[in-house]
């Protein structure tokens, strides 16, 4: 049996929680206020970027000239709208190109794969088309049978990362549909290099500390409100900013659970696939999980560790509606509380980063699928936020020829 039950902490804070925190990242993510000041900062840098050009227009055409923050534009809503286009932000590469290709067909418009102001307008016109007709593709249901002619069929089920006890107890059909599998595909699989990435990305080790980083108020501000869920000051001194962010954003009853040692939903499957003698896979490495926070600017993770002091004690009401929302199977209702706040115009940062840790994320788990589906008769799981709308991953397998099914 693959048991987590007796981990050892890790300056404090034990790896279960760290691992839960980074899982749950996607739901308590968009709740800062709309004065956050991530806002200001983010924008500062998507200004200073505007200036490089890389797109250049079709031969003898005369186009307006296209910045790097245009083009990431174009490719926020190219995967928004489930094209791809995974090319670096701000450069019109060849995945871009494709998704751009297949917009216009699409469209029928002319199928150039270029960027140009005309197509950006195009794109943001169909993505608020899209949003005022109030309707989310896949929006309800937590079980899908995904089926192709001449292959066994699948199911794809979407979790919540939490570790509350109604979540927990499967409903029939999704008990049936994982008893039933040959093979148990989950985010990450990896637990035992999950842990050892998450330990040496949660910890600065470059001899700084986050009193020295953070400056003395915003030190003394994290560490009060960390206080109230049982770490000293000592414990948070060498943890990166992010990953104290996520510590403040998370429900106190999962910090306690995940303390003792308690699976959170995604973790629990894998034990129990690993127990009943089933294969388990990972469509993604924790590495690819942890980049999305680790990689960002150090200004940012300050940034986002500041706007969590504000609002931490409003999680584990953020989790009651959520978990309410996810036993009802509404994932349109989950998707549009989180999208709300990025529907204001001066939430675009937001909307990027939704970006990154949904829609990119999409992409590569949908690829990492394919050879399960071809094969056929697997249970994938991901979290539920993963599966709605026209980024969502069903979506993604509609397009590749997948009929989907809502079971549960």
């Amino acid at each position: 049996m693959h048991s987590r039950t007796s981990r050892e902490p890790n300056h404090g804070l034990t790896i279960a929680v760290l691992l839960l925190a980074v899982a749950g990242l996607a739901f308590t993510l968009f709740y800062d206020d709309r004065d956050d000041p991530l806002l200001t900062l983010v924008a500062e840098r998507a200004a200073d970027a505007a200036s490089v050009a890389v797109a250049a227009g079709p031969a003898g055409a005369e186009l307006p000239p296209v910045d790097a923050a245009a083009v990431g534009r174009a490719q926020l809503a190219l995967r928004a709208l489930g094209y791809g286009g995974e090319d670096v932000e701000g450069i019109a590469g060849a995945a871009t190109q494709i998704a751009v290709r297949a917009f216009q067909a699409d469209h029928r418009l002319a199928e150039t794969g270029h960027v140009d102001l005309t197509l950006i307008q195009r794109l943001e016109h169909e993505l608020n088309r899209r949003r005022e007709a109030g309707t989310v593709p896949y929006g309800r249901g937590l079980l899908w049978r995904v089926a192709r002619d001449g292959v066994r069929p699948s199911y794809l089920f979407g979790t919540i990362h939490y570790s509350d006890p109604r979540v927990l107890s499967l409903p029939q059909e999704v008990a049936q549909a994982f008893a039933n599998a040959d093979i148990v595909a989950l985010e990450v699989a990896d637990f035992q290099g999950l842990e050892a990435n998450a330990a040496r990305a949660m910890v600065m080790n470059d001899g700084r500390s986050l009193e020295e980083i953070a400056g003395q108020p915003l030190f003394d501000a994290v560490a009060a409100a960390l206080a109230k869920r049982g770490f000293g000051a000592q414990q948070i001194r060498a943890v990166k900013p992010w990953a104290i962010y996520i510590f403040l954003t998370l429900p106190n009853a999962e910090l306690q659970r995940a303390a003792r040692g308690i699976p959170y939903l995604d973790q629990w499957l894998e034990e129990q696939a690993r127990t009943r003698g089933k294969r388990v896979a990972g469509l993604e490495t924790m590495a690819e999980q942890l980049s999305v926070m680790n990689e960002m600017p150090e200004a940012i993770q300050l940034a986002l560790m500041q706007s969590a002091v504000a609002y931490a004690d409003r999680t584990d009401e953020l989790q009651e509606m959520l978990i309410d929302l996810y036993l009802k199977r509404d994932l349109a209702g989950i998707q549009r509380e989180m999208s709300a706040p990025a529907q204001a115009a001066d939430a675009e940062v937001m909307r990027v980063f939704l970006d990154r840790l949904i829609n990119r994320r999409n992409l590569r788990m949908a690829r990492a699928m394919a050879d399960l589906l071809a094969a056929g008769n697997a249970f994938v799981a991901v979290g539920a936020l993963h599966l709605p709308g026209d980024p969502g991953i069903l979506r993604l397998l509609e397009r590749r020829g997948y009929k989907i099914e809502a079971v549960y």
